[in-house]
């Protein structure tokens, strides 16, 4: 399930140029055979492009980000049985409920229909939704949002539910595994490049996600594939790595994200110099 939210047309001057082309570049990565590799027919795509930003293939777009259209998707995730991962990715407006009382306030995504006037009416919260997908029959549910954590109003506001509450006991309780772009309070920022505008974090996570630097690790077990990308290496990885916010994440154990064959990567060069004074047996490394 991929959310990208650029249109906000009841929100003058909240337009965005880079939430859309930021999902995009996750449904590619979910097709990538190295990534999850799965089929186009397995991804629901939920995109309101802006004027600015990326316009999409209409054949890919599911339906407009809206909070109608994301309840629908949820539901429809309700009805799989047997899954083993879900990934759910969204790039929008997001922000917090309460400006006076950081114990109360939640973090909530705005959706293409949101208005300042009735914030509720078009956000969804991010803890409804964690627990809602945590319910259905997965095994693992991956969550990646690209949002402000902000605080924008000077009044708090409630959070309704999203849909209609899930019934009966599940199967099986999924591990959650979360990424937020920012830390509570922070904001979401994008960058204008010559290749169109994209997300700070997600621009880093396309990279992370492809095996850049540390956020591979080597497994030389594997003679097949030995490189492989981890929750935990790219968690790090976006850590050490993203500037001007701060990603958090949390997860229960850790996951696979992708596997690269041997070659995928240029050789690193490594010099290593025995210091003229070291002890015997004491090297010093350059890299």
């Amino acid at each position: 399930l991929i959310v990208g939210c650029d249109a906000y047309p009841n929100a003058p001057g909240a337009e965005l140029s880079g939430a859309v082309a930021d999902a995009l570049a996750i449904r590619r990565w979910l097709v990538d055979p190295y990534g999850p590799g799965l089929e186009p027919a397995q991804i629901t795509f939920l995109a309101s492009p802006s004027g600015s930003g990326q316009q999409p293939d209409p054949e890919l777009v599911t339906g407009p980000a809206t909070r109608l259209r994301l309840a629908q998707a949820v539901a429809a995730l309700r009805e799989v049985r047997g899954g083993e991962r879900l990934y759910v990715y969204f790039a929008g407006h997001g922000c917090r409920t309460d400006p006076q009382n950081q114990l109360t306030a939640q973090d909530a995504l705005a959706l293409t229909d949101f208005s300042a006037a009735d914030p509720a009416a078009s956000c969804t919260g991010v803890e409804d939704l964690r627990i809602r997908l945590s319910l259905c029959d997965f095994r693992d549910v991956v969550m990646i949002i690209d949002a402000c954590r902000n605080l924008p109003f000077q009044a708090p506001f409630r959070l309704s539910s999203l849909g209609l509450d899930p019934t009966g006991p599940p199967s099986k309780q999924a591990r959650v595994f979360l990424l937020q772009s920012t830390a509570a309070g922070e904001s979401a920022v994008e960058l204008e490049s010559d290749a169109g505008a994209r997300g700070v974090f997600s621009a880093a996570l396309s990279d992370s996600l492809a095996g850049a630097g540390a956020a591979k690790v080597f497994d030389d077990t594997d003679e097949t594939s030995p490189y492989l990308v981890r929750w935990s290496s790219v968690c790090a990885h976006l850590a050490a790595t993203v500037q001007g916010q701060t990603p958090s994440y949390l997860g229960q154990g850790d996951l696979v994200l992708g596997r690269f064959p041997d070659g995928s990567f240029e050789d690193v060069r490594l010099d290593i110099d025995v210091a003229p004074t070291a002890a015997p047996g004491e090297l010093t490394a350059r890299v």
